[in-house]
């Protein structure tokens, strides 16, 4: 009987044990749920987000203090949001001006040679031809010297097949007409810009509409079934193209220097930093300017045209205020290489804002629902840089609240199947949310 006791007195020891732990273990969870803030009570109620691999960071750049912080620390790749490293490369290294040729003077003869400025002839910019103006007005013959750095035409890790497609210019020492060719077909009639290379566009008619390009040249083969047709096509920029194109727009000889390649101790002539540059660059992520941008930040520092200059000298600097690595391989994201944290971008975008100013990143960066790749998307309370690749869709930029405080974000999403338009919905849903209630 005692025995029997004292197995029962254990056995109702341990039953109050357990109910004790359980109600404090319960208590616990409770607590530790009610510390969550609104905020990430509506960020972890997202189904959506758990199916990708998502980043979300918002911070308050008055306090220093994240208000969520989810995978901040993890990598992604950037897609396009590596043009905000981009940008606050050229507000730091170029400044308020921009180099738009090199020059050197013997005798009668003018030697000049490019810097990497995608202005020249470019349909987006023709209010900023002084690259074209000064060579217009030059007595001089002319000869145009190569450089022997001149920049690899693609970024590290750009797709091989994709030299077909207006977003994956050439990059080069001296741009002329954006390196791209401009085709149309209307009510069957082919125009071509530049109009020079109209004789290299074989036009057939078949059943479906088609278009061929070589790689290494501009005899494109197009095929039209009738329908009007339209198209960026990616120009390949030899010198001695870019020698027959300038001699042809300003309706004076342009020599090329035959000699070998090298980089001549020249002046280089500066114009402002025109803002509508960077706006595309960022509003209609325009990746053409965004290597440019860098290949002039490059010549800035060294004289070289290798991006890869620009963006080692800014990884360097910023180590003071971003604390972890990244890679960083690119000026547009084109390259899947790239791997940012969503807490580098945030800290990017707290240093654009801090030597820019407000009004600056609102007129530079897309606007929702009013201007860029976010003009069907968001409230007009959100000023962002979007980043999509197939697989990945990022948003980082500034949110203002009815609080009247601004807040900076960044929104990375990895590795999910479909498309991004889900993902779109979802934050601008949250990005809503942290507008009325922050």
């Amino acid at each position: 009987m005692d025995l029997i006791r004292k197995i029962s007195g254990l056995f109702l020891f341990s039953i109050c044990l357990f109910f004790f732990f359980g109600l404090s273990s319960c208590k616990s969870g409770k607590n530790i749920a009610s510390r969550k803030s609104p905020l990430e009570h509506k960020f972890y109620k997202s189904s959506l987000f758990k199916e990708a691999f998502t980043g979300f960071i918002l911070y308050d750049p008055a306090s220093k203090k994240e208000l969520i912080n989810y995978n901040g620390l993890k990598y992604f790749t950037p897609a396009s949001n590596a043009k905000i490293a981009t940008l606050l490369s050229a507000i730091e290294i170029l400044q308020d001006s921009i180099p738009f040729i090199q020059y050197q003077k013997v005798g009668d003869t003018l030697y000049f040679s490019g810097t990497g400025d995608p202005c020249n002839l470019n349909p987006y910019f023709q209010d900023n031809q002084h690259l074209l103006n000064w060579l217009s007005f030059r007595p001089e013959t002319l000869i145009y010297k190569s450089m022997r750095n001149n920049p690899d035409r693609y970024g590290s890790g750009w797709a091989w097949d994709d030299n077909k497609y207006y977003y994956q210019l050439e990059n080069n020492a001296f741009p002329v007409f954006g390196n791209q060719i401009h085709i149309n077909v209307l009510d069957s009639t082919l125009s071509v810009l530049p109009e020079i290379l109209k004789a290299e566009i074989g036009f057939e008619y078949r059943d479906k509409q088609d278009l061929i390009k070589p790689e290494y040249a501009n005899n494109i083969q197009l095929f039209s079934n009738g329908r009007d047709f339209d198209r960026i096509v990616p120009m390949h920029v030899s010198d001695s193209l870019m020698v027959r194109l300038m001699s042809d727009t300003l309706k004076k000889s342009i020599n090329f220097f035959t000699g070998s390649a090298s980089n001549f101790l020249g002046t280089s002539v500066r114009r402002t930093m025109p803002d509508s540059l960077l706006i595309r660059m960022m509003q209609e992520s325009d990746n053409f300017i965004a290597e440019q941008v860098l290949i002039m930040c490059s010549f800035e520092l060294s004289d070289s045209l290798n991006r890869n200059i620009a963006i080692d000298n800014r990884l360097t600097a910023w180590n003071a205020f971003i604390p972890e690595k990244i890679r960083w391989v690119d000026g547009s994201g084109l390259s899947r290489y790239n791997l940012f944290t969503p807490v580098s971008i945030v800290k990017m975008l707290e240093r654009i804002r801090t030597i820019k100013g407000d009004a600056w990143v609102s007129e530079v960066f897309a606007q929702g629902r009013v201007s860029g790749t976010i003009r069907s998307a968001y409230g007009p309370y959100v000023y962002a840089k979007t980043g999509t690749l197939s697989n990945n869709h990022n948003l980082s930029g500034y949110i203002q609240c009815q609080s009247g405080k601004t807040f900076i974000f960044s929104f990375m999403h990895n590795h999910f199947m479909g498309s991004a338009s889900k993902y779109q919905m979802e934050m601008s849903s949250m990005l809503e949310w942290i507008h009325k209630h922050y």
